[in-house]
C-alpha cells in the first residue's frame, strides 16, 4: 500500500507526510501514520471539473443556480475522494501485520493482567484459608490443652478428695477406737452418753489433719486432752447460743417465725445434730447447716431449706425450754443407738 499512500499524499498541505514504514516500526509511529490518514484533509476542491462556468449565466439568478450546481458536484466528488482514501486506510489497517501484532500484544497483556488478578485473588483466598486453618488449629490445641489441664486438675482434686476421705475415715476410726478402748474417759457413767456424743461430734467437726493432730495429743495426754477439748467445744457452742439469742432479741424474732417449712421430729433432731456438728467459727455456718439438712433429710423433705430457715428454727429451739429438753432426749437416743 505504500505506493498508493504516496500518490495520495500530494493532495494535502500538511507536511511532512508520515510514511507507511516497515515491520519493525514502533506502535507510536504506526499510530501516528494511521491517525494522519484517518484525519486526512485534501486541498482539492474540484472547481476545475465544473461542467459549466458561472459567468456563462444570462442573469444573476442563473449564475447563482450554476454556482449551486457546481458546489453540489464538488461536494459529491470531495466526499467520494474522502471515502476512497478512507477505504484505502481501512484496507491497509486491517491487513497491516503490525496492527495484528499490536492487537495480539494487547490481548495477551489483557489476559496476563486477568490471570494476575485471578492468581492474586486465589493467593489471597488461600492465605485467608491458611490463616483460618491455623487459627482453628490453634483454638483446637488451646481447647485440648485446657481440657487436658482441667481433666488433670479434676483428677488431682478427686485423688485429693479420695485421699482426704480415706484419711478422714482412718482418723475417725482411730478416734472412736481410742475413746472406746479408754471407756470414753468417764469416771461417772452418767457422763458416758455425753462423751460418746462428743466423740461423734469431733468426728464430724474436725478435718483429717485436725483429727490426726488430736489423736496424737489424745494418745499422749489421754483423759486430760479429751476433757480439755470437751470444755473448749462446749464453750464455743455456748458463745454461739448467746450470740443467737442476742440476735433474736434485737430482731424481735420469736417462736413460730419459721413458717416456710413444715418441721418434723426427724428434721428437728437433724437440725440439733447439725448445729452441734458445726459449732461457732465454722465458715458460712448456716449455709453449711442448710446443706447438711438437704443431704440428710429423709425423702428430700429438707430440699427447700434455706440458711434463713435453719437459723430461724435454731433460734426458736433455743428460746423454748421444751425444745431444749427435746434436744437432750434426741441426743441421748442417738448415743444409746450408737452404743448398742
Amino acid at each position: 500500500f505504500s505506493e498508493y499512500f504516496e500518490r495520495n499524499s500530494r493532495w494535502t498541505d500538511k507536511r511532512p507526510v508520515p510514511q507507511l514504514g516497515g515491520p519493525d516500526d514502533t506502535r507510536d509511529r504506526v499510530d501516528k501514520f494511521y491517525k494522519f490518514w484517518y484525519d486526512f484533509e485534501s486541498w482539492r476542491e474540484y472547481s476545475y471539473e465544473d461542467e459549466e462556468e458561472k459567468e456563462s449565466g444570462q442573469d444573476r439568478e442563473e449564475r447563482r443556480w450554476i454556482e449551486k450546481q457546481n458546489r453540489a458536484v464538488r461536494a459529491k466528488r470531495k466526499k467520494e475522494e474522502m471515502c476512497r482514501i478512507r477505504n484505502l486506510v481501512d484496507m491497509a489497517y486491517n491487513a497491516d501485520p503490525r496492527i495484528v501484532k499490536f492487537k495480539q500484544q494487547d490481548r495477551e497483556k489483557k489476559e496476563a493482567l486477568k490471570r494476575a488478578k485471578a492468581e492474586a485473588a486465589k493467593a489471597r483466598h488461600e492465605e485467608l484459608e491458611r490463616i483460618a486453618k491455623e487459627e482453628e488449629e490453634r483454638a483446637r490445641r488451646e481447647k485440648e490443652e485446657a481440657e487436658a489441664l482441667e481433666k488433670a486438675k479434676q483428677k488431682a482434686l478427686k485423688a485429693e478428695r479420695e485421699a482426704h476421705k480415706r484419711a478422714l475415715k482412718r482418723e475417725r476410726k482411730a478416734l472412736r477406737d481410742e475413746c472406746k478402748e479408754r471407756g470414753y474417759y468417764v469416771e461417772n457413767q452418767n457422763d458416758l452418753v455425753k462423751h460418746m456424743e462428743f466423740t461423734e461430734k469431733l468426728c464430724e467437726m474436725l478435718s483429717a489433719k485436725e483429727l490426726e493432730e488430736f489423736n496424737t495429743e489424745l494418745r499422749n495426754g489421754g483423759k486430760d486432752v479429751f476433757l480439755a477439748k470437751l470444755d473448749q467445744v462446749e464453750k464455743k457452742l455456748q458463745d454461739e447460743r448467746q450470740k443467737m439469742m442476742q440476735t433474736s432479741n434485737r430482731q424481735g424474732n420469736g417462736p413460730g417465725n419459721s413458717k416456710s417449712h413444715s418441721w418434723t421430729q426427724d428434721d428437728i433432731n437433724l437440725l440439733i445434730k447439725a448445729v452441734n456438728l458445726f459449732p461457732a467459727g465454722t465458715s458460712q455456718r448456716w449455709e453449711v447447716v442448710a446443706n447438711f439438712m438437704k443431704q440428710h433429710c429423709k425423702n428430700g423433705h429438707g430440699y427447700n431449706l434455706s440458711p434463713k430457715d435453719v437459723l430461724s428454727k435454731a433460734k426458736e429451739l433455743q428460746s423454748c425450754d421444751e425444745q431444749n429438753a427435746r434436744l437432750k432426749l434426741a441426743a441421748n437416743k442417738t448415743a444409746y443407738k450408737q452404743l448398742e
